[in-house]
């Protein structure tokens, strides 16, 4: 699995809610304390994997979903899925960050990342018709 992949599949979870400057650091501690990602995340105590990102909103669940994702790619060999369908399947992933992981990790347009505030103004400004989706 590429590097940049095992960094996304960290990534992913803390990028939801949580400012860039606010994500970033998060993600730096928990690179230090789980540099081999999902298998040292795996034996992470829980404790240990909310205190690296506790700067995160909602860090409990997302130390809950992080662990059980570890568990899911240790299952698949390692590998963070490359489909949009199978990663929304994970826990936790939605959409939007499945669009990301695709698109950054794996290079694969399968769709735009836009946030909450820019299908509002879209939709605003009569470009898109939210009600259709």
């Amino acid at each position: 699995m590429p590097s940049f992949a095992r960094c996304c599949s960290k990534l992913r979870y803390m990028f939801r809610q949580v400012r860039d400057a606010v994500a970033l650091a998060a993600v730096r501690a928990l690179m230090l304390a789980a540099p081999a990602a999902a298998s040292d995340i795996v034996v992470m105590s829980t404790e240990d994997l909310e205190k690296a990102i506790h700067s995160c909103n909602f860090y409990k669940t997302k130390a809950s979903n992080l662990k059980r994702i570890s568990i899911e790619i240790l299952r698949l060999d390692g590998d963070v899925p490359r489909e949009h369908e199978r990663l929304v399947q994970l826990p936790g992933v939605g959409p939007k960050i499945a669009h990301l992981v695709c698109s950054v990790a794996f290079r694969k347009d399968v769709g735009i990342i836009v946030d909450t505030h820019v299908k509002r103004v879209a939709a605003r400004l009569g470009w898109v018709d939210i009600a259709a989706r």
